[in-house]
């Protein structure tokens, strides 16, 4: 009898044992599964987020909207009056720093700053080096439903283009500030997406 029950416990013992190395395994299987999971998702974001090209033939670039858009060096005709400013009409630049169009494109806007685009509120997003921004740059080309990827990029209200054109530019901000319906679309991404911090500058 002693025999019997000393079989019996030492059975019991080794079952807990066994179950205790299978619950072991199996927890650690999962918790590589897991890990492995998430370094797959995170490659796929970065490979499904292609990089942003620069566009070398801004001054031939035609509007998403429009098309035959005057070249860049067309005359500037069209002002924005002192009476006419309102700040929350705002131009969106999305830049890179190595980007030399998006430079041309931002030493223009800075040295008539205080004539042709007195009056425009000008926000600029780097995109290259700053991940948020350039994940707001994609939203908000998802929002439009553009197929764009290209810098430097301009949005006013639902109005987009790649590639700068002063009078371009200035006809549709104008356009912007006698809309009624006016709707700020990287003011809505940005609320839409919470988890984006988004940095921008002024000119």
């Amino acid at each position: 009898m002693k025999d019997t029950t000393k079989t019996i416990i030492i059975g019991v013992t080794i079952t807990i044992l066994v179950l205790i190395l299978v619950i072991f395994i199996l927890y650690k299987s999962d918790s590589k599964k897991l890990k492995d999971e998430n370094t797959t998702n995170k490659n796929n974001y970065n490979n499904t987020t292609p990089p942003i090209k620069t566009d070398n033939n801004s001054n031939n670039e035609t509007s998403n909207n429009e098309n035959n858009s005057p070249s860049n060096n067309t005359e500037v005709n069209t002002t924005i009056k002192d009476d006419e400013k309102n700040s929350k009409i705002i131009l969106y630049l999305f830049h890179g720093n190595t980007c030399p169009a998006c430079n041309n494109a931002i030493n223009k806007i800075k040295e008539n700053r205080n004539t042709t685009f007195k009056n425009v509120e000008i926000r600029t997003f780097e995109v290259r080096k700053n991940k948020d921004n350039s994940e707001l740059y994609k939203k908000v080309t998802d929002k439009l439903k553009v197929n764009v990827n290209s810098i430097p990029y301009f949005v006013i209200g639902d109005y987009n283009r790649v590639g700068f054109n002063a009078e371009v530019l200035l006809k549709e901000y104008k356009k912007a500030l006698n809309n009624k319906d006016y709707k700020d679309i990287v003011s809505e991404v940005i609320k839409e997406n919470k988890d984006l911090k988004p940095v921008y500058k002024t000119i």
